[in-house]
């Protein structure tokens, strides 16, 4: 039986049925261990069910739940009445939410409908003002919550779309324990969207540009034909994708995935979402503002766990130091996505970043997200291959006839070793390390070290 929490918001009781499912069990059993890698895993490969285990999920992921012995931000006083510049901005997006998601703020007293003799509702006009006065009381503490983030952390700027990502956690958590988890995702999520300007943001969407061009260059050659730069998906990144999606439980499973991994990864989705309407996109004219008219529309979809799998076998293929090598580009190591495993780790074990420390971290970012790209964010210059093996290696263009002469430079190096050693009488260490795959011949043996050498010339002829 659904009641009220003390803020006043319906919830469900976890324990009022038996789980069902395996995966409902893992469910339970990790959250009974505050498991937050684990939770993690969950939220980013099928999610977390329900709004219910939602409001158990969320705050463990973001360490601001009953059971965290240092809260990564301190509790709110009631009585506080911070203040923001950012007020009057604030207010004219209020006054424009909660066109989508009514039946998650009706309230939980309604009386129940009837029907009169005509098919018609004798209650629908009370049950619209009920509705109507449940809207307004969310904006009140939408409002608040807002003021309450950037009002505490005066270095962090409101930006148009905070607004949507904060009416969800309002949905789900309720307004006190949703502020608090506002302001951890604005501080450890969404940091790098809160600098002065959006600019540091748009430069590192560019990142969509070599992922699409390894991906399909077909897609790529027309972004770069019409001198489209992936600013079209903005408002999906920034809103992670509650400004465009009206499916509540659709825009919950997004928010499981991106509060369990990166802070980029609502860009990865962003680029599976261009990748999938290729075929669609290609059909276009060649025209910049039909291009950009196309992709600024939320495409019809069959299934968010489509984009969710393919997002996060983009992530693994094009890690951000993967996008650095092979681009030339040059991210801040302070940035958010960078910086988000050692400041916000998958372990209650690690200590979380500091908050006094992340001003000093947000004014060395500007800068250097800022420039990402550059003045030509369609001429990628790679970093030699070396340095990008290093990196999270990505292959490009001219990689074979390097990785070839690398390959036969190993192979050399070897087979002089294995003579030297042979002459040093180290033949029986070699032959218990390993056999030449020709004819069985011990590397030990005059020939295995001819075979190796023959090898080597042969990889060294076909450059």
């Amino acid at each position: 039986m659904a009641s009220d929490d003390d803020d006043g918001h319906p919830i469900q009781r976890l324990h009022a049925h038996e789980p069902t499912t395996l995966e409902e069990i893992e469910l339970r059993e990790a959250i009974a261990r505050r498991d937050i890698a684990k939770l993690r895993a969950i939220g980013a490969t099928r999610g977390f069910l329900t709004r219910a285990l939602r409001r158990q999920v969320w705050p463990i992921l973001l360490r601001v739940d009953d059971g965290e012995p240092v809260p990564v931000v301190p509790p709110l006083d009631p009585d506080d009445h911070v203040k923001t510049d950012y007020e009057e901005q604030i207010d004219k997006d209020v006054r424009r939410s909660f066109v989508h998601f009514s039946e998650e703020i009706r309230t939980p007293h309604a009386a129940p409908s009837t029907t009169n003799d005509f098919g018609g509702r004798d209650d629908e006009d009370d049950e619209s003002k009920l509705v109507e006065a449940a809207k307004a009381r969310a904006r009140i503490e939408l409002q608040r919550m807002l003021v309450q983030v950037v009002g505490h952390h005066p270095f962090l700027h409101y930006y148009q779309g905070l607004h949507d990502i904060c009416t969800i956690l309002l949905l789900v958590l309720g307004p006190t324990v949703g502020t608090q988890a506002a302001r951890v995702v604005s501080l450890y999520y969404l940091r790098d969207a809160m600098h002065e300007s959006l600019h540091p943001v748009m430069a590192q969407m560019r990142i969509l540009l070599p992922i699409l061009r390894n991906e399909n260059p077909a897609v790529f050659e027309l972004f770069q034909e019409v001198e489209l730069e992936p600013h079209f998906c903005l408002s999906w990144i920034t809103t992670w994708f509650a400004h465009d999606i009206d499916r509540f439980d659709g825009v919950c499973r997004l928010f499981d995935f991106f509060l369990s991994t990166n802070p980029i990864m609502p860009l990865y989705v962003s680029a599976v979402i261009v990748l999938l309407q290729a075929d669609e996109l290609l059909r276009q004219d060649h025209d910049f503002a039909m291009v950009h008219s196309f992709l600024s529309k939320m495409p019809k979809y069959d299934s968010i766990e489509t984009w969710i799998v393919h997002a996060l076998r983009l992530f693994k293929k094009y890690p951000i130091p993967g996008i650095q090598g092979i681009t030339g580009w040059a991210f801040d190591d302070n940035c958010a996505a960078l910086r988000f495993d050692r400041d916000f780790p998958g372990s209650l074990r690690h200590p979380y970043l500091p908050i006094d420390q992340i001003p000093a971290l947000m004014q060395t970012t500007v800068a250097s997200l800022d420039g990402t790209g550059g003045a030509q964010p369609f001429g990628f210059r790679p970093l030699p291959l070396m340095k990008r093996v290093g990196r999270g290696y990505v292959p490009v263009d001219g990689d074979g006839q390097t990785l070839l002469l690398l390959t036969a430079l190993a192979l050399g190096i070897l087979s002089v070793s294995l003579g030297l050693m042979q002459q040093g009488g180290g033949g029986e260490f070699v032959q218990a390390a390993g056999i030449v795959a020709k004819a069985g011949v011990p590397v030990v043996h005059p020939e295995g070290v001819a075979v190796v050498r023959h090898m080597v010339m042969q990889a060294l002829a076909n450059l």
